[in-house]
């Protein structure tokens, strides 16, 4: 199976698309046990949420906290700036 996502860090709640992945598809993650369906077409670089976030949990990519989650954020959404904020706001 072509890998399509990766984690950066064992703490990481997001991965990272390292090609396109499309509404619907079911993708594998390497060290994740389960496997993700994308919920939206997410870019190549571009963040998906491994499980659900709640409102306001810390986003960990690269074993750190890059922000933190706008709303809840569905298992396999797209995680970008509409839907994350500055831990520093």
């Amino acid at each position: 199976m072509e890998q399509c996502i990766i984690i950066l860090d064992v703490k990481d709640n997001v991965g990272v698309a390292v090609r396109e992945l499309r509404a619907g598809g079911l993708y594998a993650v390497p060290g994740h046990k389960e496997k993700v369906t994308a919920r939206e077409d997410i870019a190549f670089g571009h963040k998906i949420a491994l499980r659900a976030l709640a409102d306001n949990e810390p986003i960990r990519k690269y074993g750190e906290v890059i922000g933190l989650a706008r709303g809840v954020i569905s298992a396999g959404s797209h995680v970008h700036m509409h839907n994350m904020r500055n831990t520093v706001e």
